[in-house]
Parts: C-alpha cells; sequence; structure tokens
C-alpha cells in the first residue's frame, strides 16, 4: 500500500472530553472514547499502512480562511478565563446570540454563547492541545499528498472537525481539519478542490467556512436533518453564496436509508464531480451512518453495511484524484475497525491498480 499513507499522534489518545446529556435526564459518558482510536488503530495495523507523525503547524498561518483568529484565541484563552474570573464550574454559554443585531461580547460568559453552538461539545483546559494536535494530523495528511509522498493520505484524527464553523465549535468538533485540508490544496496552488462529507449528520460547519467561494466545491451526504443533528442546515436548496453560488450540494437522505441508497447517492456526487473535474479531494469520512452505530438518533437512523462502505470507497477512488481521507464520527469500536479495514482496503486496491 505504498500510495496509500496515514497520519496519527499517540497524543490524540489522552483527549477524554466531559459527559453530554445526549439522552434521558443524566449526563452520560462522551461518545468520544479512547476506545474509538484504539479501533481505528488496529484497522492500519490489519492493513499494514505505514503510520507517520505529525509535523506541528502554527494556527497563526495555517487556519486563516478557516477559522477567525478572535475564535482561535478563545480556544487558547477562555478557559484560563473562565477560572481568573472566579466562575464555578465548566465553561458554559449563558445565552447565545439568537437576537439582531448582534455583537460578540467582552466578557468571557458572552463570548462562550458566542463561540459555543450546542451544549454537547465540552471544553476544557485541555480542549485547545488535543484540537491543535488533530488540526496538525489532517494538515500532515495533506502536505504528504501535495509534497508527492503518497497518492492518498488518511488522517485519524480525534476530536473530530465537521461541525466546527468559522468560529464556532459543534458537534464534538472544535476545529474544521478536513476545511484545514482543502486550504492546504488552495495555498499550495491547486486551483479546484473538492471536499465530500460522507457519514450520519451533516457537514454544517463546513459548508458555513466555504459557503461564499467557488475555489472549494462542498458535497454532504447525509441524514435527512429533519430527523437529526444539525437539524438547520443540510437541505438540497443550500447551494451557495455570492461567489460560491452553485459550488455546494447537499445530499439528505431518509431515515432508515440502506447499502443501495447510500451508495445511490455517493454514485451521485461522484457525477457531479467527474463533471468538476477537481486537482483535489478531501474526503471528511464517518462511520455514523453503519447499522447501529448512533444510538442517540434511535434505531435505524442509518442502514449501512461493510458491503455499503466497500462500494463507496469504490465509486470515490475511481476518480484517482491525490486525495486526503479525514477521519470524523463513528462510535461504536467494533463498527469503527471493520469499517474502516474494509474501506482503506478497497480504497487502495483501487489506486494501486491503476
Amino acid at each position: 500500500m505504498s500510495d496509500l499513507r496515514a497520519v496519527h499522534s499517540p497524543l490524540l489518545r489522552r483527549h477524554a472530553p466531559g459527559p453530554v446529556w445526549l439522552l434521558g435526564e443524566e449526563p452520560q459518558p462522551h461518545p468520544d472514547t479512547p476506545e474509538r482510536l484504539d479501533a481505528l488503530l488496529a484497522a492500519l495495523k490489519v492493513l499494514k499502512l505505514p503510520v507517520h507523525a505529525p509535523r506541528r503547524f502554527n494556527p497563526e498561518e495555517h487556519w486563516k480562511g478557516v477559522h477567525a483568529w478572535r475564535y482561535v484565541r478563545f480556544l487558547e484563552t477562555a478557559h484560563a478565563l473562565w477560572r481568573e474570573k472566579g466562575y464555578a464550574g465548566p465553561l458554559r454559554p449563558l445565552i447565545r446570540p439568537r437576537f439582531q443585531p448582534a455583537q460578540r461580547a467582552r466578557d468571557v460568559r458572552g463570548q462562550a454563547g458566542w463561540h459555543m453552538a450546542d451544549d454537547i461539545t465540552p471544553f476544557d483546559e485541555a480542549t485547545a492541545f488535543f484540537a491543535r494536535a488533530s488540526a496538525d494530523v489532517a494538515l500532515s495528511a495533506a502536505h504528504m499528498v501535495i509534497e508527492k509522498q503518497a497518492h492518498t493520505a488518511y488522517a485519524l484524527c480525534r476530536p473530530a472537525g465537521r461541525h466546527a464553523g468559522f468560529e464556532t465549535m459543534a458537534g464534538f468538533c472544535y476545529v474544521n481539519n478536513a476545511a484545514l485540508a482543502a486550504r492546504a490544496f488552495l495555498r499550495a496552488g491547486y486551483a479546484r478542490v473538492a471536499l465530500v462529507s460522507l457519514g450520519l449528520h451533516h457537514a454544517h460547519g463546513t459548508q458555513e467556512i466555504f459557503f461564499d467561494t467557488d475555489r472549494v466545491y462542498t458535497l454532504s451526504v447525509h441524514l435527512d436533518p429533519d430527523h437529526a443533528y444539525p437539524f438547520y442546515t443540510g437541505r438540497e436548496h443550500e447551494r451557495g453564496r455570492k461567489r460560491g453560488y452553485g459550488f455546494n450540494l447537499n445530499v439528505p437522505l431518509p431515515r432508515g436509508s440502506d447499502d443501495d441508497v447510500w451508495c445511490g447517492a455517493v454514485d451521485y456526487v461522484c457525477s457531479r464531480l467527474e463533471r468538476y473535474r477537481p486537482q483535489a479531494l478531501v474526503l471528511s469520512l464517518g462511520f455514523g451512518m453503519m447499522r447501529g452505530d448512533c444510538p442517540w438518533e434511535g434505531t435505524g437512523a442509518a442502514e449501512v453495511g461493510l458491503s455499503g462502505l466497500a462500494r463507496m470507497a469504490r465509486s470515490l477512488s475511481s476518480l484517482q484524484r491525490p486525495t486526503v481521507i479525514v477521519q470524523e464520527g463513528g462510535w461504536t469500536p467494533e463498527n469503527l475497525e471493520r469499517g474502516l479495514t474494509v474501506f482503506l482496503s478497497e480504497w487502495a486496491e483501487r489506486i494501486e491498480r491503476t
């Protein structure tokens, strides 16, 4: 598998987000457990995939255009400010800016409401460290492809990133790793980049970041937001804005969709990409659409099996573009190990054949 390599940092196993309210009356252990990481690493071992340590990247330079600098500063300093003010408990919003006009506050309590888009993405003194380490994994994978060390690089990121917006954390995500990879291709001179999000939930953070540009074509296949997080975005009419109009595609799928439906949606995405002819591809890959993977969305939210994942991998790899695959969600260790093994083995077989 010399054309397919992986990037991972052992630091990411230490990421330990606090309990969240997802179902029921009591907080539950956070779904993003270290065991998820162990399962993904087990898949890489089965595949005998070369795993490389990440490089370090300066956020001030390499996050520009993906995240607002004041959001980066919030990640780095907010917890310390919260403690300096003497506020008890975890950093959390008191109110969110639903009123117009709205202006970002100076008080850290108001900044929390500005930057924390939901109540399921805990923030503590270590969050910024692990978010930056995860971002370095994605950027290192992108540069591995840019520097032609690999045709495809898999970035084993944790925490995930696709729900993080220009200046918001959400959906267990703090920094948008896939968006950073796409931006790295643009910085390297690639004129047309495609970013495909494949998973149970709409990549609303990614959509927001690139909604006004025609330089990154964003496409997302996900469960209909009428029935799932993030609820407010992910519909077909969201096609982009200003110069970006026509460069955003959402393919929401009904609850309970099986392999044939999901694979048909991916084939449709691939047909659009064939016309667009991107010079590079970023694949934001989650496994939450696998059967029984995401209990808080209810039984039967999606019914994708291993054969479906194999078909999706064959379709996307047939585009034959330099690619970064960024790990997103997927919450059951068994699904993660089996799903990643099948997906990457099919991908590697296709790119090595050509």
